[in-house]
C-alpha cells in the first residue's frame, strides 16, 4: 500500500459526472491525504493517520447545494433530488455518521443567508456560487480547544464563540464577520508550527477565510500527534491585530 511506499491504482468519483474516474496509478508520497465518504472506517488504518478529519454540512445546507447543483446542472428535479437523498438517508446513517466519533477534529459547515438557502431549495440561482458559512470546529482536547480559540481570535480577527453539539468534543464556533486573510493564517501558523520549514519540503499554500482556518486545525492537531515544537502556549506573541501575553 502507499504507506508501505508501493504504488497503487486508484479511482476517483467525479462530482461534475457523479461517475467514477478511470484507474490511475498513485506513487507514494512523504504526506499522504486520504479522502472519502469511508475514510475513516478502517480502525486499523486510522490508527496510522496523523490528523482524522470528519467534515460535513448541517442538513439542510447540505440539501440546498444538492438540489441547486443537481437541478441546474444535471437536470434533475427537485422531487428525484429529495428521494435520492432519502433512499441514502438509511446508509449514511449507518456507514458514515458513526466515523464522528473515530475523528480528531470535526467540522461542520452552516449557510447563513436565509435568502439564497430558499432560493438553492426552489432549483435555483448559481450553482458555482460559494454561500457565506458559519463553521463549527469540534476536538477532542479541551486545551486544544481552548488555544485554538485564543490564538484564532487575536490573529485572525474572527469571532469565537464557546458551543455545545453532539458527541464527545469540545467545540467552538467561527462567526466570519471580517475577512480572515493569507497573511493572518500564515502568521498564526508560525505560532502553531513554527519548525514546520523542517518537515514540509514545499512552501505551504494558505488559504484566507473558513478555509485557512481549517488548515490551522489541521496543522495543530498533526503538531499534537507528533510531539513538535509549537509557541503557541509561550504566553505572548505579535499578531496582526493584537498582542497576546
Amino acid at each position: 500500500s502507499l504507506l508501505e511506499r508501493r504504488s497503487v491504482l486508484k479511482r476517483e468519483y467525479d462530482h461534475s459526472t457523479g461517475e467514477m474516474t478511470q484507474p490511475s496509478r498513485q506513487s507514494p508520497k512523504d504526506v499522504l491525504l486520504i479522502s472519502g465518504l469511508h475514510a475513516l472506517a478502517d480502525s486499523s488504518l486510522c490508527e496510522r493517520f496523523d490528523a482524522r478529519v470528519f467534515l460535513a454540512m448541517d442538513e439542510r445546507t447540505r440539501r440546498a447545494l444538492k438540489i441547486r447543483r443537481d437541478v441546474l446542472s444535471r437536470g434533475s428535479s427537485i422531487a428525484e433530488t429529495n428521494r435520492a437523498l432519502d433512499k441514502r438517508a438509511v446508509d449514511a446513517e449507518r456507514f458514515v455518521v458513526p466515523q464522528k466519533k473515530k475523528a480528531d477534529i470535526v467540522f461542520i459547515l452552516t449557510a447563513i443567508c436565509e435568502e439564497k438557502l430558499k432560493q438553492a431549495e426552489s432549483g435555483a440561482g448559481d450553482p458555482s456560487e460559494v454561500f457565506d458559512m458559519t463553521l463549527s470546529v469540534g476536538v477532542r482536547n479541551l486545551e486544544q480547544a481552548s488555544d485554538l480559540r485564543t490564538l484564532l481570535a487575536a490573529i485572525t480577527g474572527v469571532h469565537i464563540y464557546a458551543t455545545e453539539e453532539d458527541l464527545d468534543l469540545y467545540w467552538f464556533r467561527v462567526e466570519q464577520s471580517v475577512e480572515v486573510s493569507k497573511e493572518a493564517i500564515c502568521i498564526a501558523s508560525s505560532v502553531i508550527a513554527p519548525a514546520m520549514r523542517e518537515f514540509v519540503a514545499l512552501e505551504p499554500k494558505w488559504h484566507s477565510g473558513l478555509l485557512g482556518i481549517m488548515q490551522l486545525v489541521v496543522i495543530q492537531q498533526v503538531m499534537r500527534h507528533r510531539n513538535l515544537p509549537t509557541r503557541i502556549n509561550e504566553g505572548t506573541y505579535e499578531s496582526s491585530t493584537v498582542t497576546i501575553s
